[in-house]
């Protein structure tokens, strides 16, 4: 599954239908090809499909962490 949200908790993007262990890179990548799939802008235009990920992964880690918490605990 890949999910994003904005910093105040709602979900813009779910990806759903990958199961087992699949690398990162391969499921945003999916995301990204899909006809109406993930539309990201930025500023920071990095060189490799790892470098955008690693840059979105770091940003958004805690804010998704914290948005599931709070589901769990409805």
């Amino acid at each position: 599954m890949l999910s994003i949200c904005t910093p105040d908790m709602h979900f813009v993007y779910i990806l759903l239908g990958w199961e087992g262990f699949i690398i990162d890179g391969r499921v945003l990548r999916d995301a990204i090809s899909r006809r109406h799939g993930l539309k990201v802008l930025h500023a920071y235009q990095p060189r490799t499909l790892q470098e955008f990920f690693n840059m979105k992964h770091a940003s958004t880690h805690n804010i998704i962490q914290r948005y599931f918490g709070l589901l769990k605990h409805r």
